[in-house]
């Protein structure tokens, strides 16, 4: 069953299946088939070696379907959990020398969606319910609807998912048209869009709340 934590389906789907297709390459992991018997079964833990907060578990439980449909995976955790180092997270039980082939993509997975969750997680404590922290479309080609679940796990907010959802007025834009005229005709374009605009100074905030932009994003001066 899919939670809100988790991508969309046909992601997960995707990218394992590109996670998968790098991994193994034409002949498969050539250790495992040397070195374990075909017939050996074992059960393998998923134990958290920090503290933190969970997540990836879809895109881990599709690693191991699409290897093999027989292999079971039980999780004791949910995604957007908090845990200790040394947690038992789940475990996954069937033909070891499929597990083998697959934990590394599965785990790979996981620490990077964890390690998102967890960082997010710090920003939400740290604004202690005062404000909504927000992600941004800085992500990795392909993996942005894996990164923004994990974002939403660690219990922050998904900001625009595309150059479609939101006018995102940045610096260029304004350098290019000025605040109030790309507000303007940004609103005539797209009416009932969201309009935000990116502003570096006091002057520029002052700008586009003037023009009725419905949020500014402070951007700090390097």
């Amino acid at each position: 069953m899919m939670s809100a934590f988790d991508p969309p389906r046909a992601v997960v789907r995707r990218v394992v299946e590109d996670a998968l297709a790098e991994d193994l390459g034409i002949l498969g992991d050539i250790t495992s088939i040397a070195c374990v018997d075909e017939t050996q079964h074992a059960e393998a833990v998923f134990v958290a070696r920090a503290d933190g907060v969970v997540a990836g578990t879809a895109l881990a439980t599709e690693t191991f379907r699409q290897l093999d449909e027989e292999l079971a995976v039980e999780w004791l955790v949910h995604d957007g959990d908090s845990v200790g180092a040394g947690t038992h997270l789940g475990r996954v039980t069937g033909s070891l020398r499929t597990i083998l082939t697959g934990e590394r993509t599965a785990l790979n997975f996981m620490c990077h969606c964890s390690g998102i969750a967890t960082t997010t997680r710090r920003y939400v404590v740290a604004a202690r319910g005062n404000v909504r922290v927000l992600d941004t479309r800085k992500t990795l080609p392909g993996l942005r609807a894996v990164q923004r679940a994990a974002v939403r796990a660690g219990g922050g907010f998904n900001h625009r998912d595309s150059l479609s959802d939101a006018v995102l007025i940045k610096d260029n834009h304004v350098a290019a048209t000025g605040i109030a005229k790309s507000i303007d005709r940004a609103r005539s374009a797209w009416p009932g869009r969201m309009i935000e605009v990116e502003c570096d100074s006091i002057e520029q905030v002052v700008e586009a709340r003037d023009a009725a932009a419905d949020r500014v994003l402070a951007r700090k001066r390097r």
